[in-house]
C-alpha cells in the first residue's frame, strides 16, 4: 500500500493521507487545501481511482469516501 501511495502525484498522496491517516473530514481538508467541500470529494475519489489501479484493481468499488452534501464531523 506504501508503496502504491507512492507512486501517485503528490496532490494525490497529500489528500490521501489527510483524509486516512489525519481522519480529518472534508469540511478540514477543504480549508487545509483552501478548495471546496466538493472539490475534496472529488479530488479524494479520483485519488483512491489512481491509488486502486497502482494496486493493480481494476476498478474500485463504487463506493465513495464523501459523498456530495454529507456533513462531517
Amino acid at each position: 500500500m506504501v508503496e502504491a501511495l507512492g507512486q501517485l502525484r503528490s496532490a494525490d498522496q497529500e489528500i490521501i493521507q489527510l483524509a486516512g491517516w489525519e481522519e480529518l473530514g472534508r469540511e478540514e481538508i477543504a480549508e487545509a487545501l483552501q478548495c471546496t467541500p466538493n472539490a475534496v470529494t472529488k479530488r479524494l475519489n479520483r485519488a483512491l481511482d489512481h491509488l486502486a489501479q497502482q494496486l493493480g484493481s481494476i476498478e474500485r468499488s463504487h463506493a465513495r469516501f464523501f459523498r456530495r452534501g454529507e456533513v462531517s464531523g
